[in-house]
């Protein structure tokens, strides 16, 4: 089963995780402080939720957790339109 579409937070991490491949929640994090001044453990929490709703995979190397994005910005594309109609 295909994933709800991703919500504005969860699209401005998948975008920060596009950029660089695969980060940690402090490489998340240092990308989106200045732009949108979300905490680190907002981010932490948020990486945790989207990687139980299969929108990143998960990692861990030694002690740090990393995420990588599972879906392409193509499919997310299709997923806010499928979303869209559904509103209708």
């Amino acid at each position: 089963m295909m994933s709800p579409a991703p919500t504005d937070r969860e699209l401005e991490i998948l975008k920060v995780l596009w950029e660089i491949q695969e980060g940690s929640v402090r490489d998340v994090h240092l990308r989106l402080v200045d732009v949108s001044g979300l905490h680190f453990n907002t981010i932490q929490t948020q990486l945790r939720i989207m990687a139980e709703k299969g929108l990143v995979a998960l990692r861990r190397d030694g002690r740090t957790l990393l995420y990588r994005p599972v879906c392409t910005r193509e499919q997310v594309s299709f997923l806010a339109s499928l979303d869209i109609v559904s509103a209708r």
